[in-house]
């Protein structure tokens, strides 16, 4: 291994571009992908002199003495990816940024602006693209081989970088080289990673309405969108100022605004430890870390995967992704140091929003076929589960219980940490989020508009109290309640006595997570949703679901589903979890996908025919026949 370099550097940063459709795709296979994927990265950077610095799941960190040396590297790299034979005959697409500068070292780390700025060269980038600083190409632009170009994009607005940089892209023969404009001027729901979480647009909670309504929830998200008008609603005295989007707001006791902090693009969730708080990036896939002290940002952390949950235990942060994953981070160090798969089994959607808390010496996670599970923290593996209602939406500890929120039956579960006996209430329409004090379980129901107070002695609500548009987050401390409301910009302070609301903050975007710290209140600011539509245009929708195609044909699931009266598949008339998970109705198995997921073959069971007076039996041919008819009507 060579000496690390110190003096002018060049960084090399990768990262593969659509690795969770990879992992749903390929499943077990693509531990392979990966591990070929890396074995290709380490043989360049060894080949040219570079000095392996990071590597955080699917992206690397590379460090190289000559810039011309980082280069070599990037280009037998996309080469090599490129000729390599993948499993299905997908592709294996990375992006890279490179960029020269003179880093401080500390540690075993470099730090400065210029590894800030080389990462961000290389997250505006495409897979299989490769870009460059102005500053790396004057040093190698001379020097290129004549199979390896450099073409001019122009000048770019960098996230969290002062000044524009003038990025330049490799042209290396025999590989791609078009492709679409840097993301950098118009931020999108998907940023290059197809089909992983996003949050609604017009509000994070009303989507959780129900979850198996897909297509028709997405439909009347666009007129709600279009529909809703520019008032905010408050209640109380009415204070503060809009704040900027993707940052985290310090809030005195009192509801002032303390301090502002800029964090990764669309932050979801948020928990506090080491001196820290640590807050979830969706559109980033990352986790930033943020100094109480300093009051600031410190340290990105990539994840991998689009990250919508957090939880701090003494020694490890752990976060919890939308496949599945669950990630534990070393505060010591700022990284990854395990990843271990949750994802149910029997969960036909695998990508959903998967809430956790950290209490009764265990992590507690929900997974959206309606079960909570209990993870050691030392082995992280789960132990034992229990049952919960239908789409569970957010979980929290408090009175010696969890609660959980179900959003589609409009309950709140309460589990004895101990036995794992729950118990059920009714709290209104789409509880989306939960939090507990002395005072009792106070839930944030974005159906109603509401926050509803359970006794915690009764398990009855003893009280509601009216809120603003879409409520998504809530926080109880000894002496608040605290209500982000998700589609009108506002944060809400109540009387945990009364009930009632005394304090109304404006802060514009999207308020949706909490944490207490310090003696402060945080809340994470995600942008608004879009303005209402006009004629003409683009229309921009996001979905909490996976974007699976944009095959039209695909979008016609229901009404193939549907298309004889009878189900291939179904979900069963019972509680959850059991009512919770897709079973075979008239195919005789839940299907297992084939030729890279494009294809679902069924097998239908015998006994199943029409009503009178045709009696013809249902086959496969009717099925065939069906679905033609509703695909090319």
């Amino acid at each position: 291994m060579p000496e690390r370099p110190t003096g002018t550097v060049t960084f090399l940063f990768t990262d593969i571009e659509g690795s969770t459709r990879l992992l749903q795709q390929l499943r077990e296979r693509y531990a392979d992908v990966l591990a070929t994927h890396a074995k290709l990265i380490r043989a360049a950077i060894e080949e040219f002199g570079g000095h392996e610095i990071d590597t955080q799941g699917d992206s690397f960190f590379a460090a190289f003495a000559r810039a011309r040396d980082a280069v070599s590297a990037a280009v037998a790299i996309q080469r090599g990816l490129a000729s390599e034979t993948w499993p299905d005959a997908t592709s294996v697409r990375v992006r890279m940024g490179i960029h020269t500068g003179e880093p401080l070292v500390g540690g075993e780390r470099y730090v400065g602006m210029g590894v800030n700025r080389g990462a961000r060269i290389c997250a505006v980038g495409h897979g299989g693209q490769v870009l460059l600083s102005n500053t790396t190409r004057e040093l190698v632009e001379d020097d290129l081989p004549e199979d390896v170009r450099v073409r001019d994009l122009g000048e770019h607005e960098l996230k969290d970088v002062k000044r524009p940089e003038r990025i330049f892209q490799l042209e290396i023969d025999g590989l791609p080289w078009s492709f679409p404009p840097l993301r950098t001027s118009q931020p999108s729901a998907f940023e290059g990673r197809e089909g992983e979480l996003e949050r609604a647009a017009d509000g994070i909670a009303r989507s959780r309405f129900d979850r198996r309504r897909l297509m028709v929830a997405s439909a009347a998200a666009i007129a709600i969108a279009a529909a809703v008008g520019g008032a905010l609603l408050t209640f109380g005295d009415s204070s503060g100022t809009a704040v900027a989007a993707n940052s985290i707001v310090g809030l005195s006791p009192s509801g002032s605004i303390e301090a502002t902090v800029p964090v990764g693009a669309r932050p979801v969730a948020m928990t506090s430890g080491a001196g820290s708080l640590w807050v979830a990036n969706l559109d980033d896939e990352s986790v930033t870390r943020v100094d109480l002290t300093s009051r600031r940002a410190v340290r990105t952390i990539p994840i991998g995967n689009a990250p919508t949950s957090m939880a701090a235990t003494k020694d490890a942060v752990w976060v919890a992704g939308g496949d599945g994953d669950v990630s534990r981070i070393d505060p010591r160090y700022d990284r990854l140091t395990s990843t271990s798969s949750l994802a149910a089994s029997g969960a036909f959607f695998t990508t959903r929003v998967r809430p956790m808390v950290a209490a009764f010496g265990a992590l507690w996670i929900v997974h959206p076929d309606g079960l909570v599970s209990r993870i050691d923290p030392d082995s992280g593996r789960a132990s034992e589960s229990v049952g919960v209602g239908n789409a569970p939406s957010a979980i929290a500890a408090g009175a010696g219980s969890l609660w959980v929120t179900n959003s589609t039956d409009g309950t709140v579960t309460r589990i004895d940490p101990t036995t794992l006996v729950a118990s059920t209430t009714p709290v209104g329409h789409g509880p989306a989020a939960v939090a507990v004090n002395a005072e009792g379980a106070w839930i944030a129901n974005a159906g109603d508009n509401t926050v509803v107070r359970i006794d915690t002695e009764t398990n009855a609500v003893a009280g509601t109290t009216p809120v603003g548009n879409g409520p998504t987050a809530v926080l109880a401390t000894s002496t608040a309640v605290w209500v982000a409301n998700g589609r009108d910009g506002t944060v809400m302070r109540l009387d945990p006595r009364s009930g009632k609301v005394d304090k109304t903050i404006e802060l514009g975007g999207t308020p949706n997570a909490f944490v207490s710290a310090s003696e402060e209140v945080w809340v994470a600011v995600a942008p608004a949703a879009p303005p209402p539509a006009v004629a003409g245009g683009v229309a921009r929708i996001t979905l909490e679901e996976d974007f699976e195609s944009l095959d039209p044909a695909l979008g016609l699931a229901l009404a193939i589903h549907y298309a004889t009266c009878a189900n291939l598949v179904t979900y069963p008339d019972k509680p959850a979890p059991e009512g919770s998970r897709i079973v075979p109705e008239v195919a005789d198995a839940i299907p297992t996908p084939t030729a890279g997921g494009t294809t679902y073959t069924f097998r239908i069971r015998p006994g199943f025919r029409f009503s009178p007076p045709s009696n013809e039996p249902v086959t496969a041919r009717t099925f065939k026949a069906a679905i033609e008819r509703a695909t090319d009507p």
